[in-house]
């Protein structure tokens, strides 16, 4: 099984980020618990909860990661429709209820109000616009950072901390897991949105091509193929078939669909939950699986 540090890395991608509530749920029965945990977008969002709970000795952590991500997926102001994506796209007012919503959301159900009085070292990204650079937060007050980590464009005004300027970090880093082997992890698990390590078919229309999807792949692949001596890295699987990619992507992240948010988000719940649920059996009884990646073995003495 896992040997530590364990970081467990949350990754941005809207409201598809319901696939980690079930990946969440999957570690915690199988008893693995992080020492660190880092999330980007909406995968802050639910990574500042989970870090709130973890350690405590109650076990009602998953209860208030379901519910807080609930209610971002039900409140007015954020709904996931095209009428409410464009009111908001064109309405610098509804950006700005909208991140008072979310703040009002985070506040209600995350006790520590600031980073150091979580139950876990907890850390999120954001875009800092002053200089297009990332900007790491993991020090200090912990709902503003939370929000700027999330403040995706269409969906939430801009967030100020500190007199700075900041956006959504998942358009620099959707899935950090360079951030986790810098801070020393040594097993990861990687809660992924949509599986950005499977490998992709050659997009058949123009709505499934993507850019920075697939610059952001490379990179990916690329890091995990240059793992650091003695790291384990697990990329749970999500469960579903044929992720989107592209501006397919993007439609499912601002749920731009006729499917209801809160039920597609129960679906994808389930189906994370069981596929990791599995992966985690394997693993512990075999050692062995497809879905791992290791870094170089340290030469025995």
């Amino acid at each position: 099984m896992a040997s530590g540090p364990i970081a467990f890395v949350l990754s941005g991608g809207g409201k598809m980020a319901s696939t980690e509530l079930g990946m969440l749920a999957a570690l915690t029965e199988a008893g693995i618990h992080p020492d660190l945990v880092l999330g980007s977008s909406a995968g802050a969002m639910i990574g500042a909860v989970f870090a709130d709970r973890a350690g405590r000795a109650d076990t009602t952590g998953l209860d208030a990661v379901y519910e807080c991500w609930t209610e971002i997926l039900t409140a007015r102001p954020l709904r996931w429709s095209v009428p409410h994506g464009l009111y908001r796209l064109v309405s610098p007012a509804a950006r700005a209820r909208a991140r008072e919503c979310l703040r009002t959301i985070l506040e209600r159900h995350i006790g520590a109000r600031t980073f150091e009085e979580l139950g876990v070292r907890f850390e999120c990204n954001a875009l800092q616009l002053n200089t297009m650079s990332e900007h790491w937060f993991g020090s200090g007050p912990l709902v503003p950072a939370v929000l700027a980590a999330g403040a995706a464009p269409a969906i939430l005004s801009h967030t100020r901390v500190d007199g700075k300027v900041y956006l959504d970090g998942g358009f620099l880093d959707p899935v950090p897991l360079d951030r986790a082997l810098q801070l020393g992890a040594r097993t990861v698990y990687v809660l992924q949105a949509s599986d950005f390590a499977h490998a992709r078919r050659f997009p058949r229309a123009l709505w499934e091509a993507g850019i920075a999807e697939g610059t952001f792949r490379i990179m990916f692949s690329s890091l995990l193929d240059n793992l650091p001596e003695g790291t384990e890295v697990h990329l749970l699987p999500i469960g579903r078939r044929n992720t989107p990619h592209g501006v397919n992507m993007i439609r499912q992240i601002y749920g731009f669909d006729a499917g209801r948010a809160r039920d597609e988000g129960e679906r994808y719940m389930e189906a994370a939950y069981r596929a990791t649920a599995a992966y985690l059996r394997f693993e512990s009884q075999t050692g062995r699986s497809a879905r791992k990646r290791t870094g170089p073995r340290r030469p025995g003495p």
